[in-house]
C-alpha cells in the first residue's frame, strides 16, 4: 500500500530546530521530517477514527524505508525535542518494548523555532494558506 505524506512548507525548508523550553538546538534532516510526518499522519488517522496509535521502531523503519539504526537516532532526537511520546510495553520473557504513542503536529509546537539554511527564523504563519479574497471582477 502506498500513501502520501504531507510535510508543511516551512518544515520542508527547515534545516535546524531550537526548542525554547529546553534550550536545545539540533539539525533536522529530511529523514527526521519524513519519520515525524509519517508518524503524525498515522497518529491522526488512528485517533480521528477513535483508535489508539502505537508503533514500534521496527514498524516505523519498515513503513518509511529508513534503516533501523537511523530510525532509532531520529526517534531519540524527536523525543528529546518533546514532539513524540512513548510508553513501555511488556513482551515475552520479561522484556520491554518501546511503543511510540503520541505525536505533535509541527504547526502546534509553540516551543519550537525552525531555521532555514541561512539561519533565518521560519515563521509558521508565513506559510499558512488563507482563503483568496473575492473581487468584483471575479463575481
Amino acid at each position: 500500500m502506498y500513501s502520501f505524506i504531507k510535510i508543511p512548507e516551512y518544515l520542508k525548508r527547515a534545516k535546524s530546530v531550537y526548542c525554547v523550553s529546553l534550550s536545545i538546538s539540533n539539525t533536522i534532516t529530511s529523514t527526521d521530517k519524513l519519520i515525524w510526518c509519517h508518524m503524525l499522519s498515522k497518529y491522526l488517522s488512528y485517533t480521528n477514527s477513535g483508535n489508539e496509535y502505537f508503533e514500534t521502531q521496527e514498524q516505523i523503519s519498515e513503513s518509511t524505508g529508513v534503516s533501523l539504526t537511523v530510525t532509532k537516532l531520529t526517534l531519540r532526537k524527536l523525543k528529546q525535542l518533546g514532539v513524540i511520546g512513548t510508553q513501555k510495553h511488556h513482551t515475552t520473557n520479561h522484556r520491554f518494548c518501546t511503543l511510540y504513542t503520541k505525536v505533535k503536529d509541527p504547526t502546534e509546537c509553540e516551543s519550537l523555532q525552525f531555521y532555514d539554511i541561512k539561519g533565518n527564523v521560519l515563521l509558521k504563519t508565513d506559510f499558512l494558506i488563507t482563503p483568496k479574497q473575492t473581487t468584483e471582477k471575479e463575481i
